[in-house]
Formats: C-alpha cells, sequence, structure tokens
C-alpha cells in the first residue's frame, strides 16, 4: 500500500497523470494483476517462463554473443587457454562458439516445449 500511495503522489505531483490516471497507474493495475495471479497456478506459471526466458539469456545466450563479439572486434589473445590448445586459429573459435550457440538455442527449445506438456 505505501508504495501505491507513494507512486501515485510522484505522478500526480510531477504532473506527469491526473488524480484518476496515476490511482489506476499505482493502485489498481498492480492490485489487479496481483490479485488474478494470485490464485490458481498463473503464478507457478509466470515464474516458469520468466525462468525459462531469463535464464536462457543471461547463462546460455549473453555469454556466447559477448566471445563471438570479443573474437570478431578483438586482435589480442585472451589469458586464457579456453581451447586447451586445441583451437588456436580465430575462425576455428567462432565455428566452435557458433556450434555451441546451436546447442544453447535447441537446449532453450525443448526448455520450452517442456513447458508445454
Amino acid at each position: 500500500p505505501l508504495f501505491s500511495v507513494l507512486t501515485r503522489l510522484n505522478l500526480t505531483g510531477s504532473g506527469l497523470c491526473t488524480e484518476f490516471q496515476a490511482n489506476l497507474l499505482a493502485v489498481y493495475f498492480p492490485w489487479g494483476t496481483a490479485w488474478l495471479l494470485y490464485t490458481g497456478g498463473h503464478t507457478t506459471a509466470l515464474l516458469g517462463w520468466g525462468g525459462i526466458f531469463f535464464t536462457s539469456v543471461v547463462v546460455f545466450l549473453a555469454p556466447i554473443f559477448l566471445a563471438l563479439h570479443a573474437i570478431k572486434e578483438s586482435d589480442a589473445v585472451g589469458s586464457v587457454n579456453v581451447y586447451g590448445g586445441y583451437l588456436k586459429e580465430k575462425s576455428k573459435q567462432e565455428i566452435a562458439l557458433y556450434i555451441l550457440l546451436l546447442g544453447s538455442i535447441a537446449s532453450i527449445t525443448f526448455a520450452v516445449i517442456g513447458e508445454f506438456r
């Protein structure tokens, strides 16, 4: 309740919203959404989907895209020997990262399919 009151006062005090609009945005919308999600298994479903998408990006996709960007944009050799001396050329490292990206996309796809079952 305190967050809703402070948000409503900030919205009306700054002149960004009328009092009716501020009540809709700060009070009725969050409480109505919470009430809808509180009943049944909607919260569990929301957490499941949110976990899949957030974890997929943070754990799988972002590090691979960051590594691909680093290999394409930099000529510097890294301080950690990631490939154990097997892949010394940048082109082979890039191919290995693309294969890893395909595997990550496949695992994310399987996780999404698993949520429907």
